[in-house]
């Protein structure tokens, strides 16, 4: 009885522990500097991928390239506990994860749960993200410099991929016997290289160029200076040959134009064509033979590759 009574009192030691160090000020504090300092990790890893993975795999560090996801997964851990023991776990957050346990469960079920939850850890930045974007959002007087060193970074990148040959492009390394691409090479329809500059694929720098350009966009106050912001992320972006991502460029600029000018029936029209373009050629696929376009149009420089995933994704 006794060894009992000190084991419940050990548990009611620690969880009183929890409690009291994750509502402290100071812990909060220093839980937000770590989220901070998770999300710049991340970005700059996104941002210059293709090169971080070239230098770590020559001096044999390839394994540190997965930092940034056990960051968020760290981050995303304490913050859940925190939640939990303070009895503040929304509903909204509790729905959301019955449902990524519901996908964990459906995903093993139907291929295994190496797969599975290999797709959880892929989904780590999204979730991250939207557990912690009060934190990461939060008004800061370095924001539009940040968010201008993303967009040159970016397109700075891209820009001198088109005359100069990058050494880490086409590099492979292995983590754990597995081989991963550090940078694709890789080329469009007509043997044009999709470039991809400091990061690791074409459509990777392609969105990180177009989010960084609306993020920006949102702190000039020059009409012109935002046109030509935009005629720069249009020049990058078409060096990367991703077509979809200067389809969401013309929806970004003008939800840009409309936040600014403060036209939210623009804004939520943009909205509404977005959600439509993003779920209705999917959808076009229950009731539409794509096969013949794709024998007939595969090789189409604007749409070919679109035909293609519809015929075989």
């Amino acid at each position: 009885m006794r060894s009992d009574s000190l084991a419940q009192t050990s548990n009611s030691g620690a969880y009183s522990w929890w409690v009291s160090a994750i509502t402290d000020p100071r812990w909060l504090q220093a839980l937000r500097l770590i989220v901070l300092a998770t999300g710049f990790i991340f970005v700059g890893m996104q941002l210059s991928g293709g090169v971080v993975r070239w230098i770590l795999d020559m001096v044999g560090a390839a394994v540190l390239t997965y930092i940034p996801n056990a960051l968020m997964l760290l981050c995303l851990f304490v913050v859940l506990i925190s939640e939990v023991l303070n009895a503040r776990l929304r509903a909204v957050a509790l729905l959301f994860l019955i449902w990524i346990a519901l996908m964990i469960v459906i995903g093993s079920y139907n291929t295994s749960v190496k797969q599975s939850v290999f797709g959880l850890w892929v989904l780590l930045p999204f979730l991250f993200g939207l557990a912690l974007g009060p934190v990461l959002m939060q008004t800061a007087a370095w924001r539009p410099w940040f968010y201008a060193v993303m967009f040159m970074v970016a397109a700075g990148g891209v820009i001198a991929h088109q005359y100069v040959s990058l050494p880490w492009v086409g590099v492979s390394y292995q983590v754990g016997g597995v081989e991963l691409e550090g940078a694709r090479e890789w080329h469009a329809s007509g043997g044009k290289q999709r470039l991809s500059g400091f990061a690791r694929s074409s459509f990777d720098v392609a969105g990180q160029i177009m989010v960084a350009a609306g993020l920006w966009s949102l702190y000039l106050r020059s009409f012109w200076m935002r046109v030509i912001l935009w005629v720069i992320c249009m020049l990058a972006i078409s060096l990367s040959t991703s077509k979809g991502i200067l389809l969401a460029l013309l929806m970004a600029a003008i939800a840009s134009e409309a936040l600014l000018r403060q036209q939210k029936w623009v804004l939520s029209g943009v909205f509404v064509v977005g959600v439509i373009w993003l779920f209705l050629p999917p959808l076009l696929g229950w009731s539409l033979d794509w096969t013949e376009a794709a024998r007939v149009d595969i090789d189409h420089p604007i749409y070919g590759s679109f035909i293609d995933r519809m015929n075989d994704m």
